[in-house]
């Protein structure tokens, strides 16, 4: 039986080996500067993801890339891709 490590912040989370990750990225610009200046200053970085997280979830600044139908294809097929190749 595979090790899973396990922590917990505001919720648990657990990690298997050789299992899949759920990533969360943004586009650069999506944040303002003010807001990424603020999260460097943050020395625990629990609180760090919080704020950045409850930042990007207001979803108001940056660029909507993902908006456009033709993009968002493109992002959902490279997806799909690297889960057919496990």
């Amino acid at each position: 039986m595979p090790l899973v490590m396990f922590y917990r912040r505001h919720l648990p989370h657990w990690q298997r080996p050789n299992s899949a990750l759920f990533i969360t990225w943004r586009l650069y610009g999506s944040l303002p500067r003010r807001v990424v200046e603020a999260s460097l200053r943050e020395s625990n970085p629990g609180k760090r993801f919080l704020l950045l997280d409850r930042e990007l979830d207001k979803g108001r600044y940056g660029p909507t890339w993902l908006k456009d139908a033709r993009l968002a294809k493109i992002v959902a097929d490279a997806l799909h891709h690297g889960a057919e190749q496990q």
